[in-house]
């Protein structure tokens, strides 16, 4: 399942965010961002105020680089909420 929604943001999503100066990002870039995004995603997936912390997390990472980030930050939520994290009984 993290694959999967690694693969799907870094291929659909982060692609997208564009900066004044470069209309693709490298794989690379895609790739790390993709990783840290879930990585933050769940450590906070069970906390109370999620929705807010993962949408902050991405104002700041993206909100100055898009010049309407409203729609991609929601698309990038949805695509992580609809994914959520495997965790393994402890």
């Amino acid at each position: 399942m993290k694959k999967q929604l690694i693969h799907l943001l870094k291929d659909e999503v982060i692609p997208d965010l564009k900066d004044h100066e470069f209309a693709q990002v490298s794989a690379d870039y895609a790739n790390n961002q993709a990783e840290e995004i879930y990585d933050f995603y769940e450590r906070i997936v069970n906390h109370t105020d999620c929705e807010s912390l993962l949408y902050e997390e991405l104002r700041s990472r993206y909100g100055d680089n898009l010049q309407h980030p409203e729609p991609m930050i929601r698309k990038m939520m949805s695509v992580l909420e609809s994914h959520p994290p495997q965790r393994l009984a402890a």
